[in-house]
């Protein structure tokens, strides 16, 4: 029998946006190549693991950076908030809990 947590599994990671692009093959070095679609994602292993652990109801808290409070910061922000797993970022003038959809 597996043991039981009392409380939610923690992810520390860095927190960052990346962009995917789909490309119908890997260009040669130093050539272009035709970008067919482009997305929007989460990097780092913390937040992806955080939010697949969210999606099976496991209780996950990421602890990780602050996002900027900019155009691109906003957008992440919105995306990030449909993963269900608690957030707590630490900047250098406060400590906050985004308890997200919860």
């Amino acid at each position: 029998m597996a043991a039981r947590a009392d409380g939610p599994i923690v992810c520390v990671s860095y927190l960052a946006r990346a962009e995917l692009w789909s490309v119908p093959l890997f260009p040669a070095a130093n050539h272009g190549v035709e970008v067919r679609t482009t997305g929007q994602s989460i990097a780092a292993d913390g937040p992806m693991a955080a939010a697949v652990l969210a999606a099976l109801d496991v209780p996950t808290t990421l602890v990780a950076n602050d996002i900027g409070d900019d155009q691109e910061g906003r957008k992440y922000l919105a995306a990030a908030s449909q993963c269900r797993y608690d957030r707590h970022v630490r900047s250098r003038s406060r400590h906050a809990v985004d308890r997200g959809d919860r």
